[in-house]
């Protein structure tokens, strides 16, 4: 699998994304450090647990990150999910649970894509 397939099964914007990284070298780098971001886990302990500030900052996270790599299909979910949750009064709505369905299995898709792109260079 090449990076361009991989961004097309994650649905990513694999044009912006060579605009922005010199290199497909910066690019495996920064997409395996993202395997081991702990955001996501923060993100559905802090809903769990009914905590709208922590929610709010790890949704925010998640979306700078996904914006900054073009994980373009995760980006529009995490959106929607920060735009539910209000900081202000640390209070998670009932579409955030909803929602929060969708942004972990866009980044179900996004993880499982990148592992099978990193799995293939070992491959070859």
């Amino acid at each position: 699998m090449t990076l361009q397939e991989c961004y097309q099964n994650l649905g990513g914007d694999f044009t912006q994304l060579k605009q922005r990284f010199p290199s497909v070298q910066m690019v495996k780098r920064i997409i395996t450090k993202f395997l081991e971001d702990k955001t996501i886990s923060e993100l559905c302990h802090a809903i769990e647990n009914e905590r709208g500030k922590d929610a709010f900052l790890a949704a925010y996270t998640l979306q700078g990150v996904c914006a900054n790599l073009c994980f373009d299909k995760l980006l529009a979910s995490t959106v929607q999910m920060t735009a539910l949750i209000s900081p202000e009064t640390n209070t998670i709505t009932e579409n955030c649970y909803l929602f929060l369905e969708a942004v972990k299995q866009d980044y179900k898709l996004t993880v499982s894509s990148i592992r099978t792109y990193l799995d293939s260079e070992h491959e070859e």
